[in-house]
């Protein structure tokens, strides 16, 4: 956690005036034996999803809904007492001059459920405030405002109380800071029940500069759609308390900006994540350090390729005094990936193929794909005679084409000749299927230029008859 300055001395007199106004507030605000008070509310928490900090019995242990009340379950006293020193112990031990976190009261009363974010130095409150909206917040609009030495102090007081009961305890399992509890202060009594929780706990705050780190990402950002790749690979590895394979080092390929392949970087075993960790692309790992970005994280460390931009190493602790929250991800052996060289292989085979087996006549069915029209895209039947196009009819209703697109097909060879032209002149991304047989070319798409719309390319084909 870094070096801590902690300065600290106790009041009891200031203690007595903290307990006494939590007393008072309960005593306004929750009824008495006369008869219920005002039903609870629950303004929702609209606000980022942090990681929950670890309570001190395991991940297991059940911490209460805020605007649920609590139900009482007896617990030896001298047990929560031990429960309560062992606590403040670590607390004392780790505590940081500057904290804040989000404090949230549950009983019957209007501001139930509702959280306020307490900022401290010292041992003293800075600034009360709504943890979204970033307004200050009045101690009478959300229950009592504390700091967590005296937070602790409120327990111990509902400790030494006599005719009232401490329902529930629960404390961070490393720091020590409580979590929640609920007091019952006088067993009988009729909605004076009240308990709290402690969320988002952060040491520190506001050192991280992250409209800096915002800057730093965008820029590598740019650079990668600037200069970036469409088809690469990469070893990827996610590095957090996640269950296998999600740490397991994996040899992602990217084809055409999309995921084709995913192994085992050691032995080559397809490796499918799990946990909700995705494998992702360049641009999407952009998209996901962003996210991590806007959650307020408490300490980040970012790398990026110098040339093309793509992140070498992201490094998030959202709350530093959290346990197994930390996440990261590391990228190892970037390489772009030439895919026009496997495909020049596979023209080459297939072409092989037609030019040993092909017909000087014969006819096939042909369409393109494109944004075109429909005289283009309707699917045809394509006579050739001698290496020449001869006629094209449409399948739907028998009719030649128009002469002013007759021109617009091809014989197989001159399909042939389009892929190998994409190959020469490095279309950005080319997708071809040939028949194993004939080695027509069944299924192609050709991308010219990713940055341009509406310009891609390609056919489907098949159904070769020899005319003799």
């Amino acid at each position: 956690m870094g070096q801590i300055f902690r300065l600290r001395s106790y009041r009891p007199a200031a203690l007595m005036v903290v307990a006494l106004a939590a007393v008072m507030t309960v005593a306004v605000a929750c009824g008495s034996d006369d008869g219920p008070g005002a039903q609870p509310t629950s303004t929702p928490d609209t606000s980022t999803p942090t990681p929950i900090p670890t309570p001190a019995g395991g991940p297991g242990t059940p911490v209460p809904t805020p605007t649920q009340t609590p139900t009482p379950t007896p617990v030896p006293h001298s047990e929560l007492q031990a429960k309560l020193n062992a606590a403040r112990e670590k607390w004392d031990s780790s505590a940081p001059f500057e904290y804040e976190f989000e404090l949230r009261w549950s009983c019957y009363c209007p501001y139930s459920g509702t959280p306020t974010l307490i900022k401290v130095e010292g041992e003293r409150i800075v600034s009360a405030t709504d943890p979204i909206s970033g307004a200050p917040i009045a101690e009478d609009e959300r229950g009592k405002q504390l700091t967590i030495d005296e937070l602790f102090d409120w327990i111990q007081m509902a400790l030494n109380l006599d005719g009232g009961e401490v329902v529930e305890l629960s404390f961070e399992r490393d720091f020590g800071y409580p979590i929640s509890g609920s007091v019952d202060w006088v067993v009988g009594a009729l909605d004076d029940e009240i308990g709290f929780s402690v969320a988002n706990l952060r040491e520190d705050p506001g050192t991280v500069d992250l409209d800096q780190l915002r800057r730093s990402t965008d820029e590598a950002m740019f650079r990668w759609f600037d200069n970036g790749p469409q088809s690469y690979e990469f070893v990827f590895r996610w590095l957090c308390f996640c269950p296998p394979p999600a740490n397991t080092p994996t040899r992602v390929r990217v084809e055409g900006g999309q995921i084709v392949s995913t192994v085992d970087a050691r032995t080559g075993e397809p490796v499918t994540a799990l946990g909700g960790l995705e494998y992702q692309t360049v641009p999407e790992l952009f998209q996901w350090i962003r996210e991590q970005l806007n959650r307020n994280p408490d300490s980040v460390q970012l790398e990026f390729d110098r040339e093309t931009g793509y992140p070498i190493e992201a490094s998030f602790d959202p709350i530093r005094l959290a346990v197994d929250d930390e996440i990261a991800f590391f990228i190892d052996e970037f390489e772009v990936v030439d895919t026009h060289v496997e495909l020049q292989s596979e023209l080459d085979a297939a072409r092989a193929r037609w030019d040993a087996s092909a017909p000087a006549n014969y006819s096939y069915r042909f369409n393109w794909l494109c944004f075109c029209l429909d005289e283009y895209t309707a699917q045809m039947t394509v006579t050739a005679q001698n290496g020449i196009v001869t006629s094209v009819i449409r399948v739907e209703d028998g009719e030649p084409v128009s002469a002013e697109f007759e021109d617009s097909f091809d014989t197989v060879d001159e399909l042939f000749d389009r892929v190998q032209k994409a190959i020469d002149q490095g279309a950005a991304s080319i997708r071809a299927e040939f028949d194993p047989v004939s080695g027509l070319p069944t299924e192609v798409f050709i991308d010219e230029n990713y940055q341009i719309a509406d310009e891609e390319l390609g056919w489907n084909a098949g159904e070769v008859i020899s005319l003799g």
